[in-house]
């Protein structure tokens, strides 16, 4: 009786690369960040239209369930915007866990405070 070589097993077909949970993640986190980002570009064109809606626009990256880049985006925007009324808006990240959002909060308040607008 002859000796046969091993048969490797054939790959099955396959669609890309697998991603992990973790990476899954990632990607969906970096997606969001994307898109606020250009809603944030989309705000800052609004504002240069004295668009009152702006700072609607820009407040709904500060929700608790946006990634932490969105958030912080979202308070350098407001600051960069101007308006004194996204004063109250940015009080409560004075006091977030996070120490990078609360020193750009605190930044972003003595700014606004301190302009005529």
């Amino acid at each position: 009786m002859a000796l046969q070589a091993p048969v490797k097993p054939t790959p099955a077909p396959n669609d890309g690369p697998t991603v992990t949970f973790v990476e899954s993640a990632s990607i969906e986190a970096e997606n969001q960040l994307r898109s606020a980002l250009e809603q944030y570009g989309a705000a800052n064109e609004l504002y240069q239209l004295q668009d009152p809606s702006v700072l609607e626009q820009v407040t709904v990256g500060l929700l608790p369930n946006q990634p932490l880049e969105v958030r912080d985006e979202a308070i350098s925007v407001l600051q960069d915007i101007g308006d004194k009324r996204a004063i109250p808006y940015l009080w409560q990240f004075v006091a977030d866990p996070d120490e990078n959002i609360r020193e750009e909060a605190q930044d972003a308040i003595d700014s606004l405070a301190t302009r005529g607008r």
